[in-house]
């Protein structure tokens, strides 16, 4: 189960960010969050990719290296010298566009788990400090089965971490490789994690409107990878836009992009208004099993 906090955690010195196909549960022992990415399924190729810059006083993102992933490598972030709650989803009382709660928990529409023992992830990134919330929102509604109530999706999610005298972020690979300490400094450290969606060699292409879930958006591949067909009794659901909001996600609190990726400061190139593509939640699976 989520770890829920109630108060936001404001000025970060770190941020991390999450797009793409991914599942996403939290473990009790040790306390982390574990993102499994997706890798090639059914045609459709989603390739981790890690970007790391700083956000400068103009609201960018600016890149300053780039980190290379390798097939079944995992990720690890810790705050060393970190004291006090570790993890914890972001969900107010009240309504807040950054609440956790606009993304999907599938295991929280079926109501129990419905997770494989070994899903077939790619890649792995565990995240032991911060405060998981909503980056940005679709202004398109999308609902998972018909008649239920239409809603604005998030189409990125982020972690937030501030850190304390003395304290220093740093990100671990399995092969040992640590980046370099991100400490205090006046422009928030980013850490972006990408595994959007390849197709023929370009961008994967959405029709929202098709009668197939396999051409709306890749939400289909969670049945094909990590949910038990056995749990389920025969319900699938599908995620199906049920108002256009136009191409940009809402800009109440600006999505975080590599430079590459922004128009105007306007998120252009990614289909997430018609196809978002974020963590999807399963709230209760404890871990994921590595293999």
């Amino acid at each position: 189960m989520w770890s829920e906090v109630g108060n936001f955690v404001s000025n970060p010195d770190i941020i991390l960010v999450f797009h793409g196909l991914m599942a996403l549960c939290e473990r009790s022992n040790p306390k982390q969050f574990e993102f499994g990415c997706f890798g090639e399924n059914e045609g459709k190729k989603h390739d981790l990719k890690i970007s790391v810059g700083y956000v400068d006083p103009a609201d960018n993102f600016v890149v300053s290296n780039c980190i290379p992933v390798s097939a079944k490598e995992i990720f690890d972030f810790k705050v060393e010298g970190a004291t006090g709650t570790p993890i914890g989803v972001y969900k107010p009382a009240g309504t807040d566009n950054k609440s956790f709660a606009h993304g999907v928990d599938i295991e929280e529409k079926y109501r129990q788990r419905v997770s494989k023992q070994r899903p077939n992830f790619s890649n792995f990134i565990r995240v032991h400090n911060g405060l998981l919330y909503t980056k940005a929102l679709t202004t398109s509604k999308f609902n998972l089965r018909n008649g239920e109530r239409s809603r604005v999706l998030a189409a990125q999610l982020a972690i937030n971490i501030r850190l304390n005298p003395g304290e220093s972020g740093v990100l671990t690979t399995s092969a040992g490789t640590r980046i370099p300490p991100f400490t205090k400094q006046n422009d928030p450290h980013v850490i972006y994690f990408n595994n959007d969606c390849e197709e023929n060699g370009g961008k994967c292409k959405w029709y929202p409107t098709s009668d197939y879930k396999e051409k709306r958006n890749d939400f289909y591949l969670h049945y094909r990878n990590v949910i038990d067909g056995n749990l389920i009794g025969g319900v699938e659901y599908e995620l199906k836009r049920v108002t256009t909001g136009g191409n940009d996600l809402q800009s109440t609190h600006k999505p975080i992009i590599p430079t590459p990726f922004q128009y105007k400061g306007k998120v252009k190139i990614f289909e997430s208004n018609k196809a978002p593509c974020h963590a999807t939640g399963y709230g209760d699976t404890d871990g994921w099993t590595y293999s």
